[in-house]
């Protein structure tokens, strides 16, 4: 999702017997910058707004949305 919207897509899982985990922050680019496993955590992140609107001048997919 943070790809096809260009946008930094925040995560938050529970873990244990019936979840996995995995809360995580991920970059315009799909890139994951923090992930906390398969455990208790708090994951922290930058998040830039330089390297969004670098995202966005590559990959321009918000000028295609279709707005009901």
């Amino acid at each position: 999702r943070a790809l096809e919207n260009t946008c930094y897509l925040l995560a938050c899982s529970e873990h244990g017997k019936h979840d996995i985990g995995h809360s995580m922050a991920v970059d315009p680019s799909a890139r994951i910058l923090t992930e906390a496993g398969e455990r208790d955590g708090l994951v922290y992140a930058d998040l830039d707004r330089a390297r969004l609107d670098e995202v966005r001048r590559i990959l321009p997919v918000l000028v295609n949305r279709r707005l009901c």
